[in-house]
Parts: C-alpha cells; sequence; structure tokens
C-alpha cells in the first residue's frame, strides 16, 4: 500500500485508504440527514440510489477503499451566436480523463502483484473527508491542500490490505466559520449558516443537471455555466490562491451552435459537436446542455 500512495502522490493524485468496513460507516453518514428530514426522499431516490454501500454488492475478498484526487481545471467553451461571442465555464469534476491516469496508476502498481481494484459506487465527498483527504467548505464543496476545490475525485475497492486506518470527524474549514462569501454569493440561497449541507434542491446545479424545465423561481440571469454553477467557488477565499488558467478552449463557430441549438436527436448533432461534447465528458447530457445554453443565450 505505501508503494500505491507513493506512485500516485508522485504523479499528482494526493490519495486516502481505509478499511472496506468503512462502507458501513459511509451508508450511516449518507442515511443520517434523510432520516432527520435534512433532504428529502425524492432526492435521495433520484441522486443517491446508485451508491452500493455493502460489501456484498461488491466481489468477495475485497479489503480496502482508496480515494483519490485529481487536480482538473473550469474548462472554457466558447459559443458563438447571431455575431456575438459568448463565453461560459464547464466547472471541475465532470471530467472523466483522469478516472483513467489514476486507474492505470493503480493497475500498473497492484496488478505485477496479483491484486485487482473495482470501481468505487460510494459518496466520494464523505469518504474523502472522513478519511482526511479532503475538508468541507461552507458551500458543502469539498477542498483539498493544494487544489482548492478545483478537483475531481475517484474511489476504488481493491483486495490489497489497507494501510493507515484513519476516521476523522466531520467539521467546517476553519476558514469558513468567519466567512460568508459563498453564501452571500449564491443566487438561490441553496447555502445557510444554519447548516454545512446545502439545501440540495434550491442549488442551481441540482436543477441544471436535471432535464425538467426550471422552476420559475429561477431568474434565467442567474446562469453561469453550461452544466453547474461556479458562483460559489469563484467567490471563495479558498481557491484564490489556486492558479487558473482554463486551456484547450473548445469553440463552437456560428453554424456548430445553430446546429446544437436546433438538434432535437441525437442524428441532429453535427460530427464536429459531438467530438467536442465528448472532449468535456458530456456528449450523454447533450440535451441538458442545449436547455441550458439556451436559457443562458
Amino acid at each position: 500500500m505505501n508503494q500505491l500512495e507513493k506512485n500516485l502522490k508522485d504523479q499528482g493524485f494526493p490519495v486516502t485508504t481505509c478499511h472496506i468496513k468503512h462502507l458501513d460507516d459511509l451508508k450511516r453518514d449518507l442515511e443520517t440527514p434523510l432520516k432527520r428530514g435534512l433532504i428529502g426522499d425524492d432526492f435521495f431516490r433520484e441522486r443517491l440510489s446508485y451508491l452500493k454501500l455493502s460489501p456484498h454488492d461488491y466481489r468477495e475478498g475485497l479489503k480496502t477503499i482508496i480515494i483519490t484526487a485529481a487536480s482538473q481545471q473550469p474548462q472554457e467553451t466558447i459559443f458563438y451566436h447571431r455575431g456575438k461571442k459568448y463565453r461560459y465555464l464547464v466547472p471541475p469534476t465532470y471530467s472523466v480523463k483522469t478516472d483513467k491516469l489514476v486507474e492505470k496508476i493503480i493497475i500498473d502498481t497492484i496488478a505485477p502483484h496479483n491484486y485487482a481494484i473495482l470501481p468505487a459506487f460510494i459518496p466520494s465527498k464523505i469518504a474523502a473527508v472522513r478519511t482526511g483527504l479532503a475538508k468541507y467548505g461552507r458551500n458543502n464543496i469539498t477542498y483539498c491542500n493544494g487544489m482548492g476545490s478545483y478537483f475531481r475525485l475517484k474511489a476504488f475497492l481493491t483486495d490489497l490490505p489497507p494501510g493507515d486506518d484513519q476516521w476523522y470527524e466531520f467539521e467546517l474549514m476553519p476558514q469558513c466559520k468567519n466567512c460568508n462569501a459563498c453564501l452571500q454569493s449564491c443566487p438561490t440561497g441553496a447555502i445557510t449558516t444554519e447548516r454545512v449541507l446545502l439545501q440540495a434542491t434550491r442549488c442551481l446545479t441540482y436543477h441544471n443537471e436535471r432535464i425538467d424545465d426550471f422552476p420559475p423561481w429561477i431568474n434565467k440571469s442567474w446562469h453561469n455555466s453550461l452544466i453547474g454553477c461556479m458562483q460559489c467557488q469563484n467567490i471563495c477565499p479558498m481557491n484564490s490562491k489556486i492558479d487558473i488558467h482554463p486551456d484547450n478552449t473548445l469553440e463552437f463557430i456560428e453554424e456548430e451552435t445553430q446546429e446544437f441549438l436546433n438538434a432535437k436527436n441525437e442524428v441532429d448533432l453535427p460530427v464536429s459537436v459531438i467530438s467536442k461534447l465528448e472532449e468535456l465528458s458530456l456528449y450523454e447530457d447533450w440535451p441538458l446542455l442545449v436547455r441550458n445554453l439556451k436559457a443562458m443565450l
């Protein structure tokens, strides 16, 4: 395990591990706010039902949960529409490219010793905080040393024996205790001082990740990203020292933008647009992006 952690860290991927027995703890952590009425049954079924939080959900012999963090920059997209240029960001965490890099490092390290890995369907943010990899901000987003909130978490299970088995209590980042920047910048009022847990169904990200029509109380001027929302991350002092340099800007020329907006089915999407959506790891979400882009334009 020490060699695996070293190999990941040397490649720029912070990592923590814990015993698979903590699946039970993660299950309790997830169900507690449900039982307390802090999240609704509908939200739980819609957004969290895919999770697998029992060892019996996986193959026998697994011993360790691995949680990794990969630095990700916001992705810049530019759309040309009716003679004007519109710039929108895609927040960190949507790209799956780093998942493959992390998985390859793990496989290259442990496979020669006849150990295996599987993807873990767990609440990665909770696991990262519980194992000390990240800390919660007031905005319910996690922060990692040197990365701010600009990173993606990925979890795995393995039959490799665990190393140190640390399990920490939840606590708000000390920097958040006297700071309300995210609360004041949140357009929907999803962030409060009463609790760290976000009022999820008030969050703009929640609504622009769903195919349903936007509720009438959402003002179109609040939209700021092609998907998700960057408001609380942009204003956060913990991100102010993180060098943000969106690269590989994806540009949609006038014709591509128009065909994208008019698309009713996948066959209506030009090959060039499909390629760019795949670059964003958002091809399967193209109907959402069309709806969101129309709202912003």
